[in-house]
């Protein structure tokens, strides 16, 4: 019965941290953010690949 209190202790200390972790943002690596990328396809086309697509485009603009 001690064990299974003991386990219990253990792993809600373990959720505890990576509760923590996830809230704070805190990271083992620096993360290098970039500033001004472009949030849709409408701001940068070049983003866009035709061919993800299943089928064949032929035509143009």
């Amino acid at each position: 019965m001690t064990t299974n209190k003991l386990y219990a202790a253990f792993g809600a200390l373990i959720l505890l941290v990576f509760f923590y972790v996830q809230y704070t943002g805190w990271s083992f690596q620096s993360v290098d953010e970039t500033k001004g990328v472009p949030r849709t396809v409408r701001q940068n086309p070049g983003v866009y690949r035709s061919h993800y697509h299943h089928y064949v485009y032929m035509g143009g603009k």
